[in-house]
């Protein structure tokens, strides 16, 4: 991979905000918050690379809509479906406190090269600025987000449940060793307060069930660059 046409399609995009929509439970119970679309700017970054980078691995379907993953069941655990019924009141209850208004503001991508899928180990983070001097990109393209979202709605929940109760995804498919790259985009440090209260809110009403990611490793995946599997 030429790092260098990288780093030089990411300094030639305008920095963006991205807008948090809200918390849903993904296939195989992996509980995530989904924002309202990726921004004009990073679609761009995303064609780009595809366009003029040879050998990179494909993007994965996962990166093709915006989202945090926050951390996953422990090994052996399963939901039923009035526990997914709780996680969506839950989710729902919580997302009435996130103010859809503000954004995240992305001034700089990652290449990182993880360890394993949840991001927390690292061997390298390479942070690339944007275009500072361009003007913001507040849009955002919904269409990717609009069936994930759609999906884990009242009147889709039952036939969606079954989607969440599959196998697959637990505590050991993120945390045993693995290596990729991918370019990313760190959540700040200082982050909302709607995330603790969404995790300390599962714990409560489903206490041993879930492993929760470090704050620091929360990210939005841009796109895998060589590896097998970015992280989700």
């Amino acid at each position: 991979m030429r790092v260098n046409l990288l780093e030089e399609i990411i300094r030639k995009a305008a920095p963006a905000q991205i807008f948090p929509k809200e918390f849903l439970i993904a296939w195989c119970g992996v509980p995530v918050l989904v924002y309202k679309g990726f921004p004009e700017s990073i679609l761009n970054i995303k064609s780009e690379i595809d366009k003029n980078i040879q050998g990179l691995t494909l993007e994965n379907p996962g990166s093709k809509w915006p989202k945090t993953t926050l951390g996953c069941l422990k090994g052996g655990e399963t939901l039923n479906n009035k526990e997914i019924a709780n996680l969506k009141d839950i989710c729902e209850v919580i997302n009435s406190r996130i103010d859809t208004a503000k954004a995240f503001t992305i001034r700089e991508l990652s290449v990182v090269l993880i360890q394993d899928r949840t991001a927390e180990k690292r061997l390298s983070t390479f942070k690339i600025p944007l275009d500072l001097e361009k003007e913001l990109d507040t849009s955002f393209e919904f269409e990717a987000v609009v069936k994930v979202v759609q999906d884990f709605s009242h009147e889709n929940l039952f036939a969606y449940s079954e989607k969440i109760k599959m196998k697959g995804h637990r505590q050991g498919h993120y945390q045993k060793p693995f290596i990729c790259s991918t370019l990313i985009y760190d959540l700040p440090e200082n982050q909302p307060d709607y995330f603790s209260k969404f995790t300390n809110a599962i714990d409560k009403a489903l206490p041993e069930k879930f492993i929760w990611f470090h704050p620091s490793s929360r990210h939005i995946t841009i796109r895998a660059l060589i590896g097998n599997q970015a992280p989700k």
